[in-house]
């Protein structure tokens, strides 16, 4: 697994901001999706609920390495 980052600090970004406090209403992990005018989707959601859905990945990525070393 791998992940391409890029990091921004923007005063701009306050309607995210907006956004995500309407998404964090409910029980579950908040997230927000938005896109410009003929611009791809884009997603947003809190550093520290991405980094425990990286180290899910990151997890069963090895996970899955194992499993095909153990059936060559």
């Amino acid at each position: 697994p791998g992940f391409s980052i890029e990091v921004k600090k923007r005063r701009r970004i306050a309607l995210l901001y907006e956004a995500m406090s309407q998404a964090e209403s409910g029980s579950r992990t908040p997230v927000v999706a938005s896109r410009a005018d003929g611009k791809d989707w884009l997603v947003t959601m809190k550093l520290s609920d991405w980094i425990k859905l990286a180290r899910e990945e990151v997890i069963a990525a090895l996970a899955d390495e194992k499993a095909n070393e153990r059936s060559i």
